[in-house]
Order: structure tokens, then sequence, then C-alpha cells
């Protein structure tokens, strides 16, 4: 059994590589780690030291270096250890009756006001302006701009 699960670990991982167009062997630190987050994310971190072990293990069997050892690895099993221990501590943002005593509520319809109103969808008025474009919105660069030294 311990070997069917290993087997199965290893499989998703490399299923899971395969997905993000990542090489599973030799996995880099950064993609073990990761694998490990995204299984944290699904099962608690539960299963995160089993699933580094099969990884390793698929490793040395193929005469590779056990990436168990890596600092990025062991940082990312204790943030998972740290957040599986604190999570009686966290509580939750919103208390789920708020949610239900709002269900419960009939919706409030507003009234309608006659024929004045303007329906937001009709276009067939031919005096609507154009709305200005939305503003052009800033974002970072992905490499540094390149400026040449002027001489003054």
């Amino acid at each position: 059994m311990a070997r069917e699960s290993r087997d199965k670990i290893w499989n998703d991982f490399v299923l899971w590589c395969k997905k993000r167009h990542l090489k599973p062997m030799p996995a880099h630190p950064w993609t073990i780690a990761a694998f490990l987050r995204w299984m944290a994310s699904r099962d608690d971190g539960e299963n995160a030291e089993t699933a580094l072990k099969s990884i390793s293990r698929a490793h040395l069997l193929c005469g590779r270096r056990s990436p168990h050892s890596h600092p990025l690895i062991e940082r990312t099993l204790g943030s998972i250890y740290r957040r599986r221990s604190t999570a009686p501590d966290r509580s939750d943002l919103f208390e789920a009756r708020d949610f239900l005593a709002a269900a419960e509520k009939p919706p409030t319809i507003l009234p309608h006001h006659g024929e004045d109103d303007i329906d937001p969808l009709d276009n067939s008025d031919e005096d609507n302006e154009q709305a200005p474009p939305p503003p052009k919105r800033h974002t970072m660069r992905s490499q540094p701009r390149l400026v040449s030294k002027r001489r003054v």
C-alpha cells in the first residue's frame, strides 16, 4: 500500500509538472517547493512529507541527488508545518450565520420612478455622447528600461 501511495504521488507530481511545462526529473528545488505548496493547499499539508519522500526516492533511483535537504525545500516544509500548527488559532473572516441571515431576507426592490428614467442599455438616443476611454493602467516592467547616457 505504501508503494502504491508513493507511485501515485510521483505520478501526480509528473502530471503537475507536465501541465506547467516543468521538468520532473531532475526537478528544480523551486518546482518541488511549488508542488508541495500546491499539495498543502489541497490537503492542509498532511501529505507534504510523504510527497517529498516519494520525489526524493524517484531521484535517487535514477541516480540523481536527493532534493530533500535543499534550503528552499526545508523552508517550504517549515512554512507548511507552521501554517498547519496554527490553523486552530486562525479564525474566519466572516461568520457563516451572517450570510445565512442575509440570504433569508428578501431582496430590496427599488420603486420605478416613471418614463424619465434612463435605460442604460437603450442606445436609441442620438444625442448620447461617447464615454471617455478608461484611464491607461500603468504596469511594472519585467525588465529595466534601457536609458542612454547623454553628455552635456
